[in-house]
């Protein structure tokens, strides 16, 4: 086990000699704390069967029909184009 140096808080590990078993090393344990923290997030959605979806759609497909894979001959043409699917979806 690899703990910080000098860290109070992860420097206080437990060696548990009788949890061996049948191996012959200690078992080790460490708590590590966690804060607490809130993190606020927020879901968009459209009601399925909506006309908002119906549109979604239709844009989202026009979108994908416009894309130009003409020229897909490395990992960096295809991230180009991802990142180009992404950016323009999120503005629908």
């Amino acid at each position: 086990m690899f703990l910080q140096s000098g860290s109070t808080e992860l420097n206080n590990h437990l060696i548990h000699p009788d949890w061996q078993l049948i191996s012959n090393h200690a078992s080790l344990t460490v708590s590590i704390p966690i804060a607490k923290e809130d993190v606020n997030s927020s879901k968009f959605s459209i009601v399925k069967n909506s006309e908002e979806e119906a549109l979604y759609i239709k844009d989202v497909s026009s979108i994908i029909k416009n894309l130009d894979i003409s020229n897909l001959s490395d990992i960096d043409k295809l991230e180009d184009i991802v990142n180009t699917l992404t950016s323009t979806t999120e503005r629908v």
